[in-house]
């Protein structure tokens, strides 16, 4: 191997396995073999620094890039035909193209200053200063952003991304926008939900609608005084202190109960719904309901293979009378990263809180899977008076209860080396996984990974079940690998204190087979946390228990203590 300006022999040769490891599965476990002789020999001194290991976004941004109609590039003019509002703008929010449903419902133009049509930020704060405060986490190539139609004073939620052009002197941004709700939708549920009059209730639209409390006063014939004491009472009762928290609530609402987006897997049936709730600070969180509207609420923390629904799934859900309610944590998805100086766990903790008091839930089993299972534990910990009972299915474990015994999966033990010595490495090896299963004809990427397990090959063989893991991969890795990565590489550092606390039952019900987390290990785990977890072994389970077994997690998740 040729020596490549500004790495090492070594370093170049691993780079180059990456590159190859691309293409086939051969590669790509030659690729993890190379990295591990490098772990296993000490080599490691240079690995944080490599160049070339630290952009593997790029694997993942096609959720905002995909509105882009192919063949046409930015520096073309055409933002798309898709019905989503599209603008591209400069760092001083000067609108540079706009798409047609843009011009249509923001009358948004070329040339003018997105301030100018109406649209501005907390602070008055210009695109390019508002992406450069957050991007102190730059693992997302995306941030979800709330601001202010001025013309109807309601919020409004933006997905803004930094876009490499041709041609261009200057950074430029990408801006979708999310629809505000339907006026008379959202009033219909809040007056059902807060018990508003009738006078309440149009007061209540016309003010959603855009109307100031004066212009309220001379439709109705009413004095300002009266409007305003009206108007009070509104807020009183929806428990909101200001304007903009009505506005707030008003959008969660609808988007949590009255306006979801079908989601649609494998054989094309309808799986789940996907809503969405802003959160302070211009945050979002985004949701997947499935199973019976009025079931039984089961929250999920999903795994980095996404929300694991299938239309069999989805149907089992319903028979039980059950709702899922899975839940993407700050990073995934469509929810936004935590606000700067805010702990992922309590960003984590507050998002859930908010989602339960929106859909009326005051306590509720949890379920999480795999990666998701350190930030289960902490949600649990956090929120004892909100979620009574827990289940954590193949969850990962301490590192001290891996190392030493046999783990099956080359990726799980290149993943936990890297864990230890390099962020970078540990986002190449997950980078290169992510690309690999993308580009592999059906689940040949999957079946290497759990072969190993009969159970696992076999639910493998379920298109549906294909299909609901590569629709998933791409949902989770919206915003970029970064946060994948980071939950992958705190998942495997050494965090049993953090379950002292706990006193939230948890069943921790894991496959005999699974070749990420060895059984032994999980054993030792449960036996040493005997306070709060309870082991449920299954011998005929590998890897992908959600799939496999689903009938059994339910009946693990709603049994009583």
């Amino acid at each position: 191997m040729k020596s490549v300006k500004g790495l090492s022999p070594k370093q170049a040769d691993l780079l180059h396995k990456h590159d190859l490891a691309m293409r086939n599965l051969d590669d790509y476990s030659a690729f993890l073999e190379a990295w591990q002789t490098l772990i296993d020999e000490n080599d490691t001194d240079e690995l944080p620094n490599l160049q070339g290991f630290a952009d593997f976004e790029r694997y993942a941004s096609y959720a905002v890039h995909s509105f882009l109609e192919t063949g046409h590039t930015l520096a073309g003019g055409d933002l798309g035909q898709h019905e989503c509002a599209a603008a591209l703008v400069n760092d001083a929010g000067m609108i540079k193209q706009v798409n047609a449903f843009a011009g249509r419902s923001q009358n948004l133009t070329p040339g003018r200053s997105l301030s100018t049509c109406g649209i501005t930020f907390e602070g008055d704060s210009a695109v390019g200063m508002l992406m450069q405060r957050r991007q102190k986490d730059r693992q997302s190539t995306f941030h979800l952003i709330q601001a202010e139609d001025r013309r109807s004073s309601a919020p409004v939620v933006l997905a803004i991304s930094r876009v490499d052009t041709d041609g261009e002197d200057e950074p430029l941004f990408l801006i979708l926008f999310i629809v505000p709700p339907d006026v008379q939708s959202t009033v219909a549920i809040m007056a059902g939900k807060f018990s508003f009059t009738a006078a309440e209730a149009e007061i209540a639209e016309a003010f959603l609608d855009g109307a100031s409390l004066r212009d309220i006063a001379a439709q109705r014939g009413r004095s300002y005084v009266t409007i305003r004491n009206q108007f009070q009472r509104i807020l009183e009762k929806s428990g909101c202190a200001s304007q903009t928290e009505l506005f707030r609530l008003s959008f969660s609402l609808l988007s949590l109960i009255g306006n979801p987006v079908e989601a649609r897997q494998g054989s094309g049936r309808e799986v789940s719904k996907t809503v969405t709730l802003p959160r302070p600070g211009g945050r979002v969180v985004e949701l997947i309901l499935s199973g019976d509207e009025a079931g039984r609420p089961l929250l999920s923390l999903p795994s980095l293979f996404g929300h694991g629904v299938t239309p069999e799934i989805e149907q089992q859900l319903r028979d039980r009378g059950v709702l899922l309610v899975s839940l993407m944590r700050p990073g995934f998805g469509g929810t936004s990263a935590p606000e700067e100086g805010q702990d992922l766990y309590t960003c984590l903790a507050g998002d859930v809180r908010a989602i339960l008091d929106s859909l009326e839930i005051s306590n509720c089993r949890c379920f999480a899977r795999a990666s998701a299972a350190r930030p289960f534990y902490s949600l649990l910990a956090r929120l004892p008076d909100r979620i009574d009972r827990g289940i954590v299915v193949n969850g990962l474990i301490p590192r001290e209860y891996i190392e030493g015994k046999s783990v099956v999966s080359k990726w799980t033990t290149a993943l936990m080396s890297a864990s230890i010595v390099s962020y970078p490495v540990a986002k190449l090896i997950l980078g290169t996984g992510n690309s690999l299963l993308n580009r592999s004809h059906g689940a040949s990427f999957l079946k290497r990974m759990y072969q190993n397990s009969k159970t696992d090959c076999a639910a493998l063989d379920d298109p549906d079940v294909v299909a609901s893991i590569r629709a998933g991969v791409h949902q989770v890795t919206q915003q970029g690998l970064g946060a994948g990565v980071q939950e992958m590489v705190d998942g495997f550092q050494n965090w049993s204190a953090e379950l002292e606390p706990l006193r939230t039952p948890v069943t921790v019900y894991h496959g005999v087979h699974d070749p990420n987390v060895p059984i032994a290990g999980v054993r030792e785990f449960v036996k040493d946390n005997a306070h709060c977890l309870t082991l449920v072994e299954e011998a005929e389970g590998g890897g992908q228990l959600s799939y496999s077994h689903t009938a059994r997690i339910i009946d693990l998740a709603l049994q009583e203590a």
